[in-house]
C-alpha cells in the first residue's frame, strides 16, 4: 500500500481467517516506503487489511487486498532488514512446518555470537531484533556476520552488515 497520511499515524495490518479478523502487526506511518511480511501466511486465499488505529484502539479500515492461495508449500526463509544496519537488525523468520528452530548470528569463523530463538516453530516469534551485543552483553564490532536459522536440519544463512 502508498499511503499519503500523517506521518506518525499508528497502522494496523489485520489477516482474515476462517472469518475472524486477527491483528498482525502495528506500525507507526513514516514517510517513503514502509514493508512488512507475513511470515506465517497460511496456504490457501486469504485477505489482507491496512487499518488506521484512532488513540482509543479503534480500527477504521482503509485498504483491504485478497491474496490468492500458493502453489505450494512456502519457502524456508530468513529475512534481514536493513542491511547493512546500525543500531539494530530484524530477522524475519519464514517458516513453512512445524519442528525444532533454532535462530543464531556468528562470526565469519563460524563462533556464535548470539542465539537469538531455540524452540518450536509454532512459537517462533516473526521477527527477532539483534542490537549487535553478544551473549555476554558485550558490543560486537562494525563487520559482516551470518544469521543462521535451522529447521529440523534445513539450514538458512544471510550475511548481514553492523556498520557503526
Amino acid at each position: 500500500w502508498n499511503l499519503h497520511g500523517d506521518r506518525g499515524e499508528t497502522l494496523a495490518v489485520t489477516r482474515t481467517d476462517g472469518g475472524v479478523r486477527n491483528t498482525l502487526a502495528t506500525l507507526e506511518s513514516t514517510l517513503g516506503e514502509t514493508t512488512w511480511t507475513d511470515a506465517r501466511a497460511p496456504l490457501g486465499a486469504t485477505e489482507y487489511a491496512l487499518h488506521s488505529v484512532s488513540p482509543t484502539g479503534e480500527l477504521t479500515e482503509l485498504r483491504s487486498v485478497e491474496v490468492p492461495a500458493l502453489d505450494g508449500p512456502p519457502k524456508l526463509d530468513l529475512l534481514a532488514a536493513p542491511n547493512p544496519f546500525n543500531p539494530m537488525v530484524v530477522l524475519s523468520p519464514r517458516i513453512p512446518a512445524q519442528g525444532h528452530v533454532s535462530v543464531s548470528v556468528h562470526d565469519l569463523r563460524g563462533r556464535t555470537v548470539v542465539r537469538l530463538y531455540n524452540g518450536a516453530a509454532a512459537l517462533c516469534p516473526t521477527s527477532l531484533q539483534w542490537d549487535g551485543v553478544d551473549e555476554r552483553g558485550a558490543r560486537v564490532g562494525s563487520g559482516a556476520y551470518m544469521a543462521r536459522m535451522t529447521v529440523d536440519g534445513r539450514v538458512v544463512t544471510r550475511k548481514i552488515v553492523l556498520a557503526r
